[in-house]
């Protein structure tokens, strides 16, 4: 069985880029244009300063519709242990990078 491989984006809120991020890439990896496609790459996302269970914003989920794609998830606070499962982490800023790479030392 193929490892799982975590594609983990991060932005400050989690409401807006890395949900936006986040939902392009499902949608990319569910079409088939690129490899890796269901049991073998999760893609997620998570914000340095989220609130869990906040609502992704509405002008995110609109610029998502426009390009055809839905997307129902909420924000959730990025911890040490999400970074440590993701086999990449792609953040938005390189300020994300840095406070990022400071919660696993």
């Amino acid at each position: 069985m193929p490892r799982v491989q975590t594609v983990l984006f991060v932005c400050t809120g989690n409401t807006c880029r890395s949900p936006m991020a986040e939902a392009i890439a499902r949608m990319v990896l569910e079409s088939g244009k690129v490899p890796g496609r269901g049991r073998e790459v999760f893609v997620a996302s998570a914000g340095l300063a989220a609130w869990d269970g906040s609502p992704v914003s509405g002008e995110t989920l609109e610029s998502l519709k426009k390009l055809g794609i839905s997307f129902d998830g909420h924000s959730k606070r990025l911890t040490p242990e999400m970074i440590r499962k993701a086999s990449v982490v792609l953040t938005m800023t390189r300020a994300h990078m840095v406070s990022a790479r400071s919660l696993v030392g």
